[in-house]
């Protein structure tokens, strides 16, 4: 196994243990803001949010590239382990219509995945998924 996708998968491995950890504390998220970098991700703009967290387009120094940059807000034991298997299934995914998982990062918790330039699919014409 690659030493990147060990740790990863240690990474996912501690997130799950957090629920069984009752004691480990937890640091609250700052307000993020245009500007700051989380990694060697720089925020650009707000995109959205949600009861979880927040989804901002974002620039990747590294690969010169613009990114979603999904980050978790709200954490608890629970999220923190909802949001790194939400990691794992989606870095499992490959269509056209589902964007791609670029990195996970465990501090803060974000999900650096691929920016779609569109339409949100919400209002008119939406169908939930059930």
């Amino acid at each position: 196994m690659p030493e990147d996708e060990a740790s990863r998968t240690w990474t996912f491995a501690a997130f799950a243990a957090l629920e069984a950890s009752p004691s480990e504390a937890l640091r609250p998220m700052p307000q993020l803001r245009a500007g700051q970098s989380l990694g060697h991700y720089r925020l650009l703009r707000r995109l959205g949010g949600g009861g979880m967290g927040e989804v901002w387009q974002a620039h990747d120094d590294k690969l010169e590239r613009d990114i979603a940059l999904k980050v978790l807000l709200r954490q608890s034991r629970r999220g923190l382990a909802r949001f790194a298997r939400e990691a794992q299934v989606v870095a499992g995914l490959d269509h056209s219509h589902i964007a791609k998982l670029y990195d996970f990062l465990p501090e803060p918790p974000c999900l650096a995945m691929q920016l779609i330039d569109g339409k949100p699919i919400s209002g008119a014409g939406a169908r939930s998924i059930r």
